[in-house]
């Protein structure tokens, strides 16, 4: 807090004083006001280079400013708790910190309408960098799939090579399209892959998927790997079907959850 202190007195004298050095500026600051001899300006400097600031307006607005400038650069390990709530992320903080968010007047209760907004901007900040996490994570996985698939055809001597769909049709249904021994001629693997980095692994199983996978019957397995142990679990349709659910009533499921022991 007492560099945000220090970081607003120095722009303040800076916008009335557009000629002046940092270094001047935080001096004259010393010599002026008794109260800024004891507030943190090498916080205040550091903040001032890194990060790209308006200009002061009122204290609260430009803490805001501020504290969102900094968490965007400096991605707190608390940021990821911002999409669970205001109390989750409240625990997290350490005192300073939370007097931060105080004067910032973040912590309002009930919260006006701008500060919901400052909120729900970081939550979906977060959601959106976890989503390209996950996407980046799962095309990883199929990269495996894809290796481990071509060495599986060099071993049982079939010269097609797999096929990658997930790249070019997201909604087929599967990702992989590879082979098995057929009693004449080679027959379609179809594979849907999975990745978890949660221990045990668990795999996120749409309806589009298990329609798919129920279809194709024998034909369809699942790979799921962990994350980053790099272990793969591999999964008949038959040994997924006990576990999906069912429809009542008039609820149809559109997502479920399986843990891979």
């Amino acid at each position: 807090m007492s560099a945000l202190s220090a970081l607003y007195a120095v722009r303040a004298y800076g916008l009335a004083h557009p000629d002046a050095t940092l270094a001047e500026i935080i001096e004259s600051l010393r010599r002026s006001d008794a109260d800024m001899s004891a507030v943190n300006f090498s916080g205040a400097v550091a903040f001032h280079n890194a990060l790209d600031l308006p200009a002061p307006d009122a204290p609260a607005g430009f803490f805001r400013a501020t504290l969102t400038a900094w968490i965007n650069h400096a991605e707190p390990w608390w940021l990821r708790l911002f999409p669970y709530g205001r109390e989750r992320v409240l625990a997290a903080l350490t005192p300073d910190e939370i007097q931060c968010f105080r004067a910032a007047t973040l912590l309002q209760d009930p919260p006006e309408a701008e500060i919901c907004e400052w909120w729900d901007e970081l939550a979906n900040l977060r959601r959106a960098a976890e989503n390209a996490d996950l996407t980046e994570q799962g095309r990883e996985a199929e990269r495996w799939s894809m290796d481990y698939e071509r060495e599986r055809l060099n071993a049982l001597g079939i010269e097609l090579r797999p096929k990658w769909v997930a790249i070019e049709n997201n909604g087929a249904g599967f990702d992989i399209q590879s082979y098995d021994a057929g009693q004449v001629e080679p027959v379609s693997r179809l594979i849907e892959v999975k990745s978890s980095s949660q221990t045990p692994p668990r795999m996120i199983l749409t309806r589009n998927e298990w329609e798919t996978a129920s279809r194709f019957g024998e034909r369809y397995f699942f790979h799921v790997w962990s994350v980053p142990s790099k272990v793969l679990k591999v999964l008949s349709s038959a040994e997924i079907e006990p576990h999906i659910p069912k429809d009542r009533g008039v609820g149809r499921w559109a997502e479920t959850v399986i843990p891979v022991s």
